[in-house]
């Protein structure tokens, strides 16, 4: 669950979360958990939103003014809330996840997934812009599941993107004789080259790096002649 998401949209489901928040968070010993002022003041503002509440749902008071009222309670409740979980819930060791599941809160991983080393290359490609610039595209070869949504930002752990090149009079073999490299953290990523080098053929290949500095395998060579 998105730390930004946990709490309902809805009026009422608002309303019913909060109350069920305030509850729990009575239970766990509040105060032991946060200063007393900061547990007063988040509990005096729900009750200040739960009185407007009531009030902008009888049939008898309910005007526009009475329902602006409780958006705005709402509001500032909501961001006393989000502070005091922030800051006092979420990544307390004393509060237990299961306690956090009764608050209606959601629950944070402590042990990452560990990195390997890249096991592929991003796809790679190159675009002439204006005098001088060549910009290096990528993007991972394969769509990975980024929220429920396939995307091809660069895989998990990656810290960017290692550009090898050189200007070279003939196509080489392979990178291992690049002299320029640049780590490449957004694509695409622009090169410069000097005025002395315009009109002549840069050559790139290109690998993801990871966290931990390990460096993956490199694409195949790509060309383009420097504008």
């Amino acid at each position: 669950m998105r730390v930004k998401n946990y709490i309902p949209g809805s009026e009422k489901g608002f309303k019913l979360w909060a109350d069920n928040f305030i509850d729990n968070l009575s239970s766990l010993g509040a105060e032991d958990l946060m200063p007393a002022a900061t547990y007063q003041e988040l509990v005096r503002l729900h009750d200040d939103y739960n009185k407007k509440y009531r009030i902008s749902e009888d049939k008898e008071t309910r005007t526009s003014s009475t329902v602006l009222a409780r958006q705005e309670a709402r509001k500032i409740c909501e961001k006393e809330i989000r502070f005091v979980v922030r800051t006092y819930l979420i990544y307390n060791p004393n509060v237990t996840n299961a306690q956090r599941e009764l608050m209606g809160l959601p629950i944070h991983k402590t042990d990452r997934t560990p990195i390997g080393v890249p096991a592929e290359s991003p796809s790679m490609k190159l675009k002439v812009m204006s005098a001088g610039q060549l910009a290096v595209e990528f993007k991972a070869q394969k769509a990975g599941d980024i929220e429920g949504k396939k995307s091809n930002a660069k895989p998990y752990g990656m810290d960017g993107a290692q550009i090898v090149y050189d200007v070279l009079p003939e196509p080489p073999i392979d990178h291992a004789k690049f002299t320029r490299q640049h780590l490449a953290t957004r694509t695409p990523y622009r090169v410069y080259f000097p005025a002395v080098e315009r009109g002549k053929t840069a050559y790139f290949a290109i690998a993801w790096v990871n966290e931990k500095g390990e460096v993956g395998p490199f694409s195949q060579i790509l060309s383009e002649i420097i504008p």
